[in-house]
């Protein structure tokens, strides 16, 4: 087998961590949920925008984001 050298790779390779520590604690979680929802929705559009904002919110926590 001939190895070469190495090549850059055009994405950011990912940092190791530690899998059992969460990236986000409960309490950051539910703060954050409540910042988003506690806005006023005043007709559907803006209902809307605030939900995706809770799911973005969601799925940060449920992925490594690092």
């Amino acid at each position: 087998m001939v190895v070469g050298p190495m090549q850059h790779h055009p994405k950011p390779v990912p940092k190791p961590h530690d899998p059992r520590q969460a990236s986000m604690t409960p309490e950051e979680l539910s703060a954050r949920f409540e910042a988003v929802l506690s806005q006023p929705m005043d007709d559907l559009a803006t209902e809307l925008a605030e939900y995706e904002a809770a799911y973005e919110v969601l799925t940060e926590a449920l992925q490594d984001r690092v």
